[in-house]
Formats: C-alpha cells, sequence, structure tokens
C-alpha cells in the first residue's frame, strides 16, 4: 500500500489538535511533532487532503509527500524516537 508523509506548520492550538485528531483517526502513525507517516490509497489521502484544508488557516500549511518503498527502506532516524518499522 502507497505510504505518504504528512507535515504540517500550524498556527492555532485548536486548529492543529483537529489536524492531528483527524491523521490518527485516519490511521497515521505520527514520526515527529508536525510529521506523520500514513499508509493508504491516493483516493483516500485526497479525502484527507480535503478534509484538513478545509479546517486550516490561511497562514497554515501542510505538505503531502508520495514516499515510494525504496525510499521508505532507505530512510534513517536517530533520537529518542522509536525507529521506523520497515515493512514492505
Amino acid at each position: 500500500m502507497p505510504r505518504y508523509l504528512i507535515a504540517y506548520d500550524i498556527t492555532l492550538p485548536r486548529t492543529r489538535s483537529r489536524v492531528v485528531s483527524r491523521l490518527e483517526r485516519q490511521g497515521a502513525t505520527r514520526l515527529q511533532k508536525s510529521i506523520f507517516l500514513l499508509e493508504g490509497t491516493s483516493a483516500a489521502l485526497a479525502r484527507l487532503e480535503a478534509s484538513l484544508l478545509a479546517i486550516l488557516e490561511d497562514t497554515d500549511s501542510l505538505l503531502l509527500i508520495p514516499c515510494c518503498d525504496a525510499c521508505f527502506a532507505a530512510a534513517r532516524q536517530s533520537g529518542p524516537e522509536p525507529p521506523l518499522t520497515l515493512v514492505a
């Protein structure tokens, strides 16, 4: 199933909480404070994107990046967070 990195820069805490809730309801995994990994179809991503854009303010930003299997397998992570689980 396709993977997508989703990152955001959101000013208002309430809006940020709503975005996080929607991402978590869709099964996205939080990688860092404002970065999530989502596995799903392009249609599901399009629906999620539309629902997120509907609640963002003009000063907020949203970044959606497709992540192929080879790129995901080459990913590296360091720091206190648990490592990514690489499942092809």
